[in-house]
């Protein structure tokens, strides 16, 4: 989606190396530190020196061969106080950083497609504690590896990881619609006794064809509808435009070894951002800082 590991007001955006930490994430919860003192009208204000040196932070990391480059904001819900790109989007082709650069999100689409579907929660259509089955039959009947029966899976454990789901592989979205993919994660043994323990898994791609099920919309429509479009969202989406896409950020990952960064990619992501695909609910998503400021 485009708020690829990503609705605030507030985000610093990393450019995205995937072992530098992943900063499209409200940086809200670091302006008290930056805060220099709250007026009478409750206004916060903030250290000029503090919010300068975040360019230089981010330019260091760039002169590092850490990253490539980096959007930042910070704001509060009344305004923004710093809006600045550093570095470039592209090393190959010496493409700056712009403020409106677009960043692949990857699992920060969990978020919001968990948003998404406690929107149908809050309309009274479903509950966390409604097992799987009721909105999707091949969830019936499920058993472990050995056979085992085991109790049915339910929403608020494909929520939270616990359900013992399979992955399916990330080419099964180039080839396949979101129905067919989470009706094979069904069909397929658990690894373990739900709600028994936590594993990573593909929970929420059973989310996303449950909000299908419940809306009658595809999952990427949901998004858009009650989402994206009322909050302003423009720049987020599973599909760019052609002028989107000159925007798009390259993913870049340590060499082997250390000493700089290279571009990456993984099965979850088309190299051409413009290709349709079932969109992907747990993995990648597109996103934009400026959009959101």
């Amino acid at each position: 989606m485009t708020i690829e590991k990503d609705r605030m007001t507030t985000f610093s955006i990393d450019s995205s190396v995937r072992r530098v930490p992943i900063l499209c994430v409200a940086i809200l919860a670091i302006s008290p530190v930056l805060a220099a003192a709250t007026t009478s009208a409750g206004e916060v204000t903030f250290d000029k020196t503090r919010l300068a040196s975040i360019d230089a932070r981010m330019t260091d990391f760039v002169a590092d061969h850490q990253i490539s480059g980096a959007v930042t904001a910070v704001a509060t819900m009344s305004r923004t106080v710093h809006l600045s790109a550093v570095g470039q989007a592209d090393v190959a082709s010496s493409r700056a950083m712009q403020l409106d650069s677009i960043f692949r999100i990857a699992s920060m689409t969990k978020p919001i497609t968990a948003t998404a579907l406690m929107i149908l929660h809050d309309e009274g259509k479903l509950s966390i504690d409604d097992p799987i089955e009721k909105f999707i039959p091949a969830f019936k009947g499920q058993n472990l590896k050995d056979g085992s029966a085991v109790r049915p899976v339910t929403i608020r454990d494909v929520l939270t990881h616990t359900a013992g789901l399979s992955r399916p592989p990330g080419s099964a979205f180039h080839e396949k619609a979101l129905e067919e993919i989470v009706d094979g994660i069904g069909r397929a043994p658990l690894a373990f006794e739900p709600g028994s323990k936590w594993q990573y898994s593909s929970g929420l791609n059973v989310a996303a064809r449950i909000i299908e099920v419940l809306s009658g919309e595809s999952y990427a429509d949901f998004l858009d509808s009650r989402l994206f479009k009322p909050l302003g969202m423009k720049d987020t989406t599973f599909v760019l435009s052609k002028v989107q896409a000159g925007r798009l950020v390259t993913t870049y990952s340590p060499k082997e070894g250390g000493g700089g960064i290279v571009p990456s990619d993984n099965a979850f992501v088309v190299l051409d951002p413009t290709i349709r695909r079932t969109p992907n609910p747990s993995e990648i998503g597109r996103a934009s800082c400026r959009e959101r400021v």
